[in-house]
């Protein structure tokens, strides 16, 4: 609060907030608030309905001429994208070995669920680097993509799908004036007859979404909305007022995550977590102990620990939140860098293991194949230590490190 804010020795001493929309109620039920779920871009939309396709043609037991077409187009076409991903870009590197898997135009003729999702996951955020900048026509292919898929798999999504397209080339009717669209014209009378729209199969939509996709550029006026203005009057219910202790109820506010994590960075000094931050070695009867403290004081209960953070050891959990001392983690591979003839890559390598233990405490083994140790070579320390045992000193050191937390 503000001294003397008032006259020389009269405080402000309290605030209020007026929370009309419930906030405190809200937020003492959720401490989270709500989670967001990241929006895939449209080229990644696009990208990902095209993959979709394929794999929906492919299970189909008798597709037609059309369909069979379609998916090797597709297919072509995803591939393409990939091959033609720019290798400088660090965001490509960081996912390289998918790359460089994908760009085998063969890779891609028998695909599993494993590999869609591989694809999805890993590949397809990476084609949003393209030359179309045509927003509305890139609206247009993907509205086409998902009709084609409604199609194939027999989804009612195709009668929505269809209403959008009916009211697409009505309005382009009405830009018949341009002479882009007037080129177009019969194109459009063909589709403005509810009657093609029953027999339509893929191969025609796709010629349709090449013939009119460069004209919904004339259509991006079409729908803008326009201002709604207000005017209201609020009204406060005197009986309906409730008064909040803010501090008493602050702790409900964090996230269970928050409040334990911030406990434990607290509590850093501790015996236990002394020593895992300075990878000494714990006995287990050190290690209940810790747990035993940390049920008391901040768990709250083994069952609500794991509903939030899972199954896992609690000397690795520990370390993930404080990580190890970064002179610890110098000192573990001083010799091996000292005397051991490593070349610049070999030393990036080694830094970048340090830095890692400095941050999450603890690295599973099978991490050092994976991002981010494989962004200088795709075979990660395979790659970047040619010699076996150099291989092994380092997996030697990384064991000794989680040994000392009890996470083998």
């Amino acid at each position: 609060m503000c001294p003397d804010i008032f006259a020389p020795g009269i405080d402000k001493e309290y605030f209020l907030i007026f929370d009309f929309c419930g906030n405190f109620e809200y937020f003492g039920d959720n401490p989270d608030g709500e989670t967001q779920k990241t929006a895939l871009s449209l080229a990644q939309q696009t990208f990902n309905t095209k993959l979709e396709i394929v794999m929906a043609v492919r299970q189909l037991q008798n597709p037609t001429e059309e369909q069979e077409h379609i998916q090797i187009q597709f297919t072509d076409d995803l591939h393409q994208l990939v091959d033609h991903l720019d290798d400088a870009r660090f965001e490509v590197r960081k996912h390289w070995r998918y790359v460089l898997e994908y760009k085998n135009r063969a890779r891609w003729n028998n695909l599993l669920q494993g590999d869609v999702l591989n694809i999805q996951s890993n590949l397809s955020h990476l084609v949003d680097y393209n030359q179309d900048k045509d927003e509305f026509a890139k609206r247009f292919d993907l509205l086409v993509y998902k009709l084609q898929l409604a199609l194939i798999t027999g989804n009612k999504a195709q009668v929505k799908h269809i209403d959008n397209m009916y009211d697409i080339v009505n309005m382009l009717f009405t830009k018949r004036n341009i002479p882009a669209v007037q080129a177009k014209i019969a194109t459009i009378k063909q589709l403005q007859n509810e009657q093609f729209w029953s027999t339509v199969n893929v191969q025609q939509l796709e010629v349709i979404r090449q013939e009119l996709r460069d004209l919904i550029q004339f259509l991006k006026d079409e729908k803008k909305l326009h201002p709604i203005y207000t005017s209201f009057t609020d009204e406060l219910h005197l009986d309906m007022v409730e008064e909040v202790d803010l501090l008493a109820t602050y702790t409900s506010l964090q996230s269970y995550k928050d409040r334990v994590e911030a406990f434990i960075r607290k509590n850093k000094s501790h015996l236990v977590i002394d020593k895992l931050y300075k990878n000494l070695p714990i006995t287990i009867n050190e290690l209940e102990a810790l747990e035993q403290f940390l049920l008391k004081e901040a768990l709250e209960s083994k069952d609500r620990f794991i509903k939030e953070y899972g199954e896992q050891p609690l000397g690795k959990f520990v370390r993930n939140i404080i990580g190890l001392d970064i002179e610890i983690a110098n000192q573990l591979f001083a010799e091996f860098i000292s005397k051991g003839n490593l070349n610049a890559n070999q030393i990036t390598f080694i830094q970048k293991i340090i830095n890692y233990l400095n941050q999450k405490g603890v690295i599973e083994k099978q991490l050092l194949t994976q991002a981010p140790f494989n962004e200088q070579h795709d075979q990660g320390v395979f790659g970047i230590f040619p010699e076996e045992d150099k291989v092994m000193k380092v997996i030697q050191v990384i064991n000794q490190v989680n040994e000392n937390a009890m996470f083998a």
